[in-house]
């Protein structure tokens, strides 16, 4: 009798993001509707759009790119090499687990997988630390580049030579931010997680580094193309501009819902920098749009790849998910 409650404690909080996700779902189809029954948009044109197949085959490629991402981490810095089928499930639980407040579940379900695999505390704290740390200067790099391609042409050069110098300071001196994060973490949050205390940044293997943070870098642009391509009937008068604007916001409006620890997801936080990075350029009504699409996408994403991942992982005795 004691195996039923557990069985659906452990069943409630795998079905409670599902709920979350199939609710944006239904407010981003309303959102879309009003949008079309309000304004001036055209979203017809939207729906029969003919590079959609090619907005989802990029999507794809970005979506690839970041379990690559993940996958390069595991093997280079834990010596743990999974096939792309498992590394994928891995990203599908912190995509459901992000909808959670709180923020830091999808890292422990990450967390939980490796120790799956007898990868001690120490290194899947580095992981999960260093993969953050690439996933946060990457999109950080991307916004600034693109920002100042748009309206600070004279100075991007020497921008990008500022961030190329910032990234090889930051391997230099990743050690030690990363240790000093772990210490404000375990003073912060001593009594619940005194292993911390033990545990020191691991050395970095410079190859993987550079090599993830491209691969992060491309992720963005990637994605932002494939929202440009899906969106291209309301931008075909200044594509090219409104894409290289896309570039900017999504990593910046990714980055900031993170960061708003009481967003489930970055639910209203994303939207609301898109829209203010968009309207720079567009009216209010077409970035509004913009943004709705873009969260309908990641929800799309997030359905498809997270119930992918609980699938896998109800079927693999190694896990215990059920």
């Amino acid at each position: 009798m004691s195996v039923i409650p557990k069985v659906n404690r452990k069943i409630s909080k795998i079905i409670k993001p599902l709920i979350l996700i199939t609710v944006l779902l239904c407010l981003c189809a309303v959102g879309i509707t009003l949008l079309g029954t309000f304004s001036d948009l055209d979203i017809s044109s939207v729906i029969g759009n003919r590079l959609l197949p090619m907005a989802v085959l990029v999507q794809i490629v970005a979506s690839f790119l970041f379990v690559l991402a993940w996958k390069i981490l595991l093997s280079n810095q834990a010596g743990l090499n999974l096939g792309y089928l498992e590394t994928t499930s891995h990203i599908g639980v912190t995509l459901l687990a992000k909808y959670i407040p709180g923020k830091i579940w999808g890292l422990v379900g990450r967390g939980y997988l490796l120790k799956a695999h007898n990868i001690n505390f120490k290194t899947s704290a580095n992981l999960l630390l260093l993969d953050q740390v690439l996933t946060f200067s990457s999109g950080l790099a991307t916004s600034i580049l693109f920002l100042s391609l748009l309206y600070l042409e004279i100075w991007t050069l020497s921008i990008l030579f500022i961030v190329i110098f910032s990234l090889r300071m930051l391997l230099k001196m990743y050690k030690r931010i990363t240790t000093l994060l772990l210490d404000l973490i375990h003073r912060a949050l001593r009594q619940q997680f005194d292993e911390i205390d033990q545990v020191q940044a691991d050395i970095i293997n410079p190859n993987a580094f550079y090599s993830v943070f491209c691969l992060y870098l491309i992720h963005w642009c990637a994605t932002a193309l494939a929202l440009s391509l899906f969106i291209y009937p309301l931008i075909a008068d200044n594509y090219l501009t409104c894409t290289l604007l896309i570039i900017a916001a999504i990593p910046a409006a990714m980055l900031s819902g993170f960061i708003a620890l009481w967003a489930p997801g970055g639910i209203g936080v994303r939207e609301v920098v898109i829209v203010a990075i968009l309207s720079l350029q567009l009216p209010l009504e077409a970035a509004t749009f913009i943004a709705i699409a873009y969260r309908l996408i990641c929800v799309v994403i997030d359905l498809v790849i997270g119930s992918m991942s609980l699938i896998y992982f109800s079927r693999n005795k190694l896990f215990r998910l059920f």
